[in-house]
């Protein structure tokens, strides 16, 4: 996973308009139930945030470890439960045209990646991608000319329909 994501680091250095911002630490989460996914430690690890596709119509920012902030304005760090179960481990990792873009630190979709925008802010967060590695991967691909997952969202389904499965099984 780490050769991986170097490459993909590599890739976004030698892409016009993208820039990958110095190492600045590892991103922290005050909440005890949560846990950055090991993939985002890893993007830490090599680069302090970045910018791709700067003055398109879709620049994405991908924040600096010290801005990602939970997601859930209704969670609280000891609310284990916050306003919904998987909700609450939301925490916000990138920005763009589109809006927020949140990854899962816990609870069923853990790892995966939310459409967090306003828009879809009590709809049922749309998963874009089924980790941080697909995430930049689709960034690059669309090269900034549209919304990654806009003519295919809801590619991997919804944060219920994540959260049903796992209540099923308990």
């Amino acid at each position: 996973m780490a050769s991986v994501l170097t490459d993909i680091l590599d890739r976004i250095r030698q892409t016009d308009g993208c820039q990958v911002l110095a190492p600045a630490g590892q991103p922290s989460i005050s909440d005890r139930y949560a846990e950055i996914p090991v993939e985002v430690n890893i993007f830490y690890s090599n680069a302090g945030g970045a910018i791709l596709f700067s003055e398109t119509a879709f620049e994405t920012t991908i924040l600096k470890p010290s801005e990602i902030t939970n997601y859930d304005p209704y969670s609280t760090p000891d609310d284990r439960f916050g306003s919904h179960p998987d909700i609450r481990f939301l925490y916000s990792i990138a920005h763009s045209s589109a809006g927020m873009v949140a990854i899962g630190c816990g609870g069923a979709t853990s790892g995966m990646v939310h459409d967090a925008s306003d828009s879809a802010y009590g709809i049922e967060h749309p998963i874009i991608a089924k980790s941080f590695t697909e995430y930049l991967l689709l960034l690059l691909h669309y090269r900034g000319e549209n919304i990654p997952w806009e003519d295919r969202t809801p590619r991997h389904g919804h944060i219920y329909d994540y959260e049903k499965r796992t209540r099923r099984r308990s």
